[in-house]
């Protein structure tokens, strides 16, 4: 299993109904000086940890996870990549009415 989209199903099963997600990680390359930025990063800390921030795919694993309005909203550009926000809601629950 990989970590990641596990991390985020377990946010989502302890967060409550109409709870927010809010994280910072890195993202996808915002320019091509970024992406060599971020290469950097890949070199010291492993390629198969930071695959998933070059690829731009942790808004899929928040919304695999079962978040609704799932955006990026807003980023940095460092000296090592593209620093990223993202953020999710967990839907309220309707109960069924009987």
């Amino acid at each position: 299993m990989k970590p990641r989209p596990h991390c985020f199903r377990e946010i989502y099963r302890v967060l409550k109904p109409g709870g927010k997600l809010i994280i910072g990680d890195w993202g996808k390359a915002k320019n091509r000086w970024m992406r060599m930025a971020f290469y950097t990063v890949q070199l010291l800390d492993g390629f198969k940890t930071t695959t998933a921030n070059v690829k731009g795919l942790l808004p899929d694993y928040i919304r695999e996870a079962g978040f609704s309005d799932v955006r990026e909203t807003g980023f940095i550009n460092t000296r090592i990549g593209s620093f990223c926000y993202y953020e999710g809601t967990k839907s309220l629950k309707i109960k069924n009415q009987i």
